[in-house]
């Protein structure tokens, strides 16, 4: 139904997962051209209620077959539904792949699925093909479907089998297409969107708000049928509904994400790092604080003795010391050593902020004039501590309370 990038344009994503290191996607399957290809624990529950309904037509089309042979052509036509939602799929992947985008995984559900692949590089042109490949993979299959109809007896239970396919083909196809997101439809608008306004963060958000009129109008759709037929729930109007949630679920968090996006340009770690007051490892705790107020200099680094940097305080690990202790403890009880990770360089702007974040979470890090080799802080000129909650007032302002 729709590609993730997990790196990129969700609010909420972190680095990107590989197969089994990754979040709970449900049961994995197996791998189709390398891919991990998962089902949603959710898939068994709707598999089930779909067999049931479907077995009442497949036994008014059919009235000469038992129960329990309505049950199995019930789920024959269940499973080829999943299959459609397979090779749906694996048109978004196979699509991403050859573009030489990274696919991460593949999570199946019933009436659609979830294809995650890597931001980098991507652009507006090859958004729209990697969207449009999913919807045309039905509509090929709604034609081959209808071909494969006209072929076949017109009253055989096999040509209704398949027409019903090349008819659900089609529907998946054509909903698909509706310009909003989270449907491919809706990427695709985005990828328009961005191509024309250069800004894929607003186009989000657009592409976002067209997607909660396409689930009102789901929503409306369906309770116009239901009023209409007679105020009966069936299970195809409690699916529609469903959906319709779905749908507005997934719009509301593009929203979320286009409107943090936005705001990554705001994102410098240069401009964001505090001053920094420099320490010695052996310092007391509490001398260190009242320095650091006395001088306005909210970070506080730990250097040897010639001014290199080798830690960095905690505001974490302060807050947790009762004040009767700060006295009797050194500054460095109270310091991370500084890894790596933690060196951010003063150029760093907009999402690189937000991944180099994600890669090493942590609540302050040191800024310096230029990240020397293998990322350690030795000879660099100190610009001063950005601080994680820096970044979070940034992206989502108010959200951090004092």
């Amino acid at each position: 139904m729709a590609t993730q990038q997990p790196d990129g344009t969700s609010a909420d994503s972190g680095r990107a997962q590989d197969d089994d290191s990754g979040p709970n996607r449900g049961l994995k399957i197996g791998r189709v051209f390398g891919i991990p290809v998962y089902i949603s624990w959710m898939w068994f529950v709707v598999a089930l209620l779909l067999v049931i309904t479907y077995s009442g037509s497949v036994s008014t089309y059919a009235p000469n077959l038992t129960t329990p042979q309505t049950y199995v052509v019930s789920a024959v036509f269940t499973v080829l539904l999943f299959v459609s939602v397979l090779l749906h799929e694996l048109g978004h992947a196979l699509t991403s792949k050859a573009f030489g985008l990274h696919v991460y995984a593949m999570t199946l559900w019933m009436l659609g699925g979830l294809t995650e692949t890597e931001a980098e590089s991507r652009r507006p042109g090859v958004d729209l093909l990697i969207a449009l490949a999913g919807p045309a993979v039905n509509l090929v299959l709604a034609v081959i479907g209808y071909v494969a109809y006209v072929f076949t007896d017109p009253g055989s239970l096999l040509s209704w089998m398949i027409l019903q396919l090349a008819f659900s083909n089609a529907f998946v196809g054509i909903f698909n297409l509706l310009p909003g997101l989270p449907l491919d439809g809706g990427t695709m608008l985005r990828a328009v969107v961005w191509w024309l306004t250069k800004n894929k963060f607003r186009a989000t958000t657009f592409a976002g708000w067209t997607g909660r009129v396409v689930a009102v109008a789901v929503i409306g759709l369906t309770l116009f049928s239901l009023t209409s037929g007679g105020g009966v729930l069936s299970f195809s109007l409690v699916l529609s509904l469903f959906i319709a949630m779905f749908l507005w679920q997934g719009a509301t968090q593009a929203i979320r994400a286009g409107r943090l996006g936005d705001r990554f340009g705001l994102l410098h770690a240069g401009r964001l790092a505090l001053p920094a007051l420099l320490v010695p490892a052996d310092l007391p705790l509490a001398e260190a604080l009242r320095r650091a107020g006395e001088a306005g200099r909210p970070g506080i680094v730990v250097v040897d003795s010639e001014n290199r940097a080798e830690a960095i305080v905690s505001s974490e690990a302060v807050a947790h010391t009762p004040e009767e202790r700060r006295p009797w403890m050194s500054v460095s009880d109270a310091a991370r050593t500084l890894q790596p990770g933690l060196v951010l360089p003063a150029t760093l702007a907009g999402e690189d902020v937000v991944r180099a974040v994600q890669a090493e979470p942590a609540t302050e890090y040191l800024v310096v004039d230029q990240l020397p080799a293998g990322g350690s802080p030795s000879g660099a000129q100190i610009v001063g501590v950005l601080a994680a909650r820096s970044i979070a007032e940034v992206l989502d302002p108010g959200s951090v309370r004092q």
